[in-house]
This record gives C-alpha cells, sequence and structure tokens, in this order.
C-alpha cells in the first residue's frame, strides 16, 4: 500500500466535511488530499499545482480549513501513537529536513 492510501485511510475517518446546504458539491476530498500532499512533498506554490489535480485555489483554501480544524495535527499524533506501538524502543524521530543549498553558500 501507498503511503498516501495509508495516511488517507487513516484520514477519512477524522475529516470534516462541508455539510453546507449553499453552494457546489464539495468535491473529492481524497483527491484533494493527493493534491496537497503533491504540493507539499515538491515545494512548489499552489497556482503551480498541474491542472489534473484541480483548481489550486479551491485545493488551497480547503488545506487552511483542514489546517484550522487540527485535522493534520489529529493526524500526526495518530502516526506518532502508530509508530511508537510498532516501535517501543525507538523514543524520539525527526520529521523536517532541508535539502536546499544556502543562498550566499561559496560552495
Amino acid at each position: 500500500m501507498k503511503v498516501e492510501e495509508y495516511l488517507w485511510n487513516i484520514l477519512e475517518d477524522i475529516i470534516i466535511s462541508n455539510t453546507k446546504r449553499v453552494g457546489r458539491k464539495e468535491k473529492d476530498n481524497k483527491k484533494a488530499f493527493e493534491s496537497m500532499l503533491y504540493v507539499l512533498k515538491n515545494g512548489i506554490p499552489w497556482h503551480a499545482m498541474p491542472e489534473e489535480f484541480g483548481c489550486p485555489t479551491t485545493i488551497h483554501s480547503k488545506f487552511m480549513r483542514w489546517s484550522k480544524c487540527v485535522l493534520f495535527d489529529k493526524l500526526t499524533k495518530i502516526i506518532r501513537s502508530c509508530h511508537r506501538s510498532h516501535n517501543p524502543n525507538n523514543t524520539w524521530y525527526a520529521v523536517d529536513t532541508s535539502l536546499h543549498k544556502a543562498p550566499f553558500s561559496q560552495y
């Protein structure tokens, strides 16, 4: 199973859908999540997202709405507890990294 599918299976249970009766129906949340992962993995601006993912402003607004309702924090806590249950001896881990050259580096 791909990482995206694994994360989606977890996220699908805690996601909050747009239940407003006014406006257009909400698009596929799984495709929106895959679009968000694409943007975050590749470090590109939202407007540079390929057209196949949909409208960048729609995906970004959904990302902001999900962020405000701490959906990604909940996802991180679930993944962390799953990781700890499978690796009890591992007491810490790093999630962040940078692979870019320093702007004024001589090398």
